[in-house]
């Protein structure tokens, strides 16, 4: 009943929570939500396919990119990217990455492989100068992530100053970076977090704390997020 609800967020979480009990029933649900205009719903497509599609759905949806477009296309990409045909990362580099409206996203995809191409595009935006508003600073976190997963270790100080925002969720969005990295090194940059005011900044480095040390602890934390 939740996957047929009108509201689309209702409808997303269905979708997610029958991917995580493992109910193949959805794939097709998911097939045809890609092309949603609601964000909600396209993202949750993109989430059930890559965690529970198998070659079946990487055909149906490579039938699919015959005719998509936009959006509808990336997220196709992404889907067979997350199942392994190479279709996908090449469809993002040579097509997504040329779209001014997606190059950035695509490059956050393609930077934590570290894609040559897609970690210049990101160094090159930390480096312009922008506005202290909070979806440019999520943003700027989320570019800054995608380098150190590439393997770009001088994207690290763009965290840490981050981590100094007076927004809250600026300072949590990084913590949840940190953790989905899992790396032992970056839990140096969070510790002044530890001792945040804010309680909820100082459980989300905590969190980011056990779960660079404890991998089975990050993959159930992150999968908890997604």
């Amino acid at each position: 009943r939740r996957l047929r609800d009108r509201r689309a967020d209702v409808a997303a979480a269905a979708m997610k929570a029958l991917a995580r009990l493992g109910n193949k029933d959805i794939i097709p649900v998911a097939l045809a939500s890609l092309s949603e205009r609601s964000p909600e719903k396209g993202e949750a497509a993109v989430f059930v396919l890559s965690r529970i599609g198998d070659t079946q759905t990487a055909d149906e949806v490579k039938l699919l990119l015959r005719t998509a477009e936009g959006t509808t296309r990336f997220r196709a990409a992404r889907v067979l990217s997350a199942l392994k045909a190479p279709e996908g990362d090449q469809i993002i580099r040579d097509e997504i990455m040329e779209l001014p409206t997606l190059q950035v996203e695509a490059a956050l995809v393609l930077a934590r492989q570290s894609d040559v191409k897609a970690m210049r595009i990101l160094r090159e935006r930390l480096l312009r100068r922008y506005d202290e508003v909070e979806s440019t600073l999520l943003l700027r976190a989320r570019m800054a992530a995608a380098l150190v997963a590439g393997g770009d270790r001088t994207a690290v100080p763009a965290l840490q100053g981050l981590l100094r925002s007076d927004l809250s969720s600026v300072q949590k969005q990084v913590c949840r970076l940190v953790a989905e990295l899992g790396s032992r090194s970056m839990v140096t940059i969070i510790q002044p977090s530890l001792e945040s005011n804010d309680p909820e900044v100082a459980v989300a480095a905590a969190q980011a704390a056990l779960a660079s040390v404890n991998p089975d602890f990050r993959k159930r934390l992150v999968e908890w997020w997604q």
